[in-house]
C-alpha cells in the first residue's frame, strides 16, 4: 500500500503541475534510519518471521528496534511537510499494538476477507506470532479494512495505516508543487525559509 500511496502522491502532484525532480532536492536527515526500520519489518512480516510461533526472542527484539529506527527517523525530519501526520499514524499503530499484547490486531471479518480458512483458524487459536483477532466493536485497535485483490500482498488496514498513507500522498504532492523548492537550494523546510 505504501507504493500505491507514493504513486497517488506523484499523480496528484503532477495534476497540480508539480515537478517530480523537486523530491530529489529534499534533504532527509539520516535516511538510513528509516530504510533500516522498514527493511527489518519486511523481514519480520513478509518473509514469514512473524508468521511463526517460535520461542525465540530475536524477532521481538528486531521488531522493537525497527519501531525505534522508524520513529527516530521520522522525528528527525519533522520539518518536512505532512511528516507529522505520518508520525501520528505510526505512533497510533504502535500504541494499538502494545494494547493488543504486542500483536497486530485484526477483526475476524477482515481476516476472513483476506486470508484463507487455515490462516484464519490459526489466528483464532492465537498461533500466529504477531497477529491476533480483536472484537469487531474494538476495530480501532487494529486492522478492519481488508484490501485483497487490488495489491500483490493482501493487507488489512488500520486507522494508523490510513493516516500514514494519506500523509505520504499529501507530503509527495506538496513537495512536487511547492514553488519555494528550486534546484540548487538545500531544502530543509525550516521556518526561516518562508520569512
Amino acid at each position: 500500500m505504501f507504493l500505491y500511496a507514493v504513486l497517488i502522491g506523484l499523480i496528484v502532484g503532477w495534476i497540480r503541475k508539480g515537478k517530480i525532480e523537486k523530491i530529489g532536492y529534499l534533504t532527509i536527515k539520516l535516511p538510513l534510519l528509516l530504510v533500516s526500520g522498514v527493511v527489518i519489518q519486511i523481514l519480520i512480516f513478509f518473509l514469514k518471521l512473524g508468521l511463526t510461533d517460535l520461542n525465540s526472542i530475536i524477532p521481538d527484539i528486531m521488531l522493537i528496534i525497527s519501531y525505534v529506527l522508524i520513529l527516530s527517523g521520522v522525528i528527525l525530519n519533522l520539518n518536512i511537510p505532512y511528516i507529522k501526520m505520518i508520525l501520528t499514524g505510526s505512533v497510533f499503530n504502535l500504541i494499538m499494538m502494545i494494547l493488543n499484547g504486542f500483536k497486530i490486531g485484526m477483526t475476524l471479518d477482515a481476516a476472513r476477507a483476506v486470508y484463507n480458512e487455515e490462516i484464519t483458524q490459526l489466528l483464532l487459536a492465537d498461533k500466529i506470532r504477531y497477529f491476533t483477532i480483536i472484537p469487531q466493536e474494538q476495530f480501532y485497535k487494529g486492522g478492519f479494512l481488508p484490501v485483497g485483490n487490488a495489491i500483490i500482498f493482501p493487507m488489512i488496514l488500520t486507522i494508523g495505516d490510513i493516516i500514514i498513507y494519506l500523509g505520504v500522498i499529501l507530503m509527495i504532492q506538496k513537495i512536487m508543487s511547492d514553488r519555494n523548492i528550486r534546484k540548487g537550494l538545500n531544502v530543509r523546510y525550516s521556518k526561516k525559509l518562508f520569512k
